[in-house]
């Protein structure tokens, strides 16, 4: 069979709007080459076993598996990452955060990463800023963190990677000093309703990457009082879902009164990153 031959079949099997795109990205991959070279050969012949292989990707993209961990490959500003089924997959929403930290990274700062999974945050900013930065990244699993320090050499990049509950391998280690401070966390803030509603898009990856109890903000406010034991001038930004603004205000308003809060829109317009100022 061409080239053209397996495109058309993967797309008639793939019963998804990105099929046409997905089949394309499987089979690049599995060629190792672009999509102009795939249309320029379309009437190139496949081996009995990249054609194997292909029909293999085209079957669990069509049990609903995203393409990320079939390929173990996403974009994410500009930047591929490797992922598996240890870490969430980088979202476009996310970028938004890394675009409003990138504004205020200042010479001589930390910047740290909580719930890092894939490492995407802490690296996306190492990689597009360069001042006199120290980047770290925590998350409780050892798994996530072994993805992460992958993609961290694979970037060429310097970011401090620990394992623990939040900010405490942070706090252990003494590494917070009278520098400019700069806290990013993407932590699970499905509520089980959230997941429940998204599970057919959600289920292959982690759950406990994506859901948290207290209407899904219980992380965010672990987090909240571990940084109200910091006693420096910082601005932290958390993504959020769209539906936790007035919330997430309130858990702020309670252990952090005397701050600052902005909420930023999506690309969609939608509430998605809160940043919060203390000096």
């Amino acid at each position: 069979m061409t080239i053209q031959q397996n495109l058309e079949l993967a797309v008639n099997r793939l019963d998804v709007k990105s099929a046409e795109l997905d089949a394309e990205v499987l089979l690049m991959h599995v060629l190792n080459r672009d999509r102009a070279w795939l249309y320029s050969h379309k009437n190139d012949t496949l081996s009995p076993i990249k054609s194997y292989k292909y029909r293999r990707y085209i079957k669990r993209r069509a049990k609903g598996e995203p393409v990320a961990y079939i390929i173990n490959n996403k974009e994410f500003y500009g930047l591929d990452f490797y992922v598996s089924k240890n870490v969430l997959i980088p979202r476009p929403e996310t970028e938004l955060l890394v675009e409003e930290v990138i504004r205020i990274l200042k010479d001589n700062s930390i910047a740290i990463d909580i719930g890092t999974g894939s490492g995407c945050i802490p690296i996306a900013l190492a990689k597009n800023t360069n001042k006199n930065i120290d980047f770290f990244g925590t998350d409780i699993s050892k798994k996530a963190l072994g993805v992460a320090v992958k993609n961290a050499k694979k970037h060429e990049v310097k970011v401090g990677f620990l394992q623990g509950d939040l900010l405490e391998p942070i706090l252990k280690k003494g590494i917070l000093k009278n520098k400019g401070l700069v806290i990013t966390a993407n932590l699970p803030y499905l509520s089980d309703e959230m997941y429940e509603e998204n599970h057919i898009n959600l289920k292959h990856e982690p759950k406990q990457a994506l859901v948290a109890k207290k209407n899904g903000l219980a992380l965010y406010e672990k987090l909240l009082k571990q940084i109200k034991k910091i006693n420096l001038p910082m601005t932290i930004f958390l993504e959020i879902d769209p539906r936790q603004a007035k919330l997430i205000e309130g858990i702020i308003g309670r252990y952090l009164p005397e701050a600052k809060i902005q909420i930023k829109k999506d690309l969609a317009k939608l509430d998605r990153l809160v940043i919060i100022n203390l000096q």
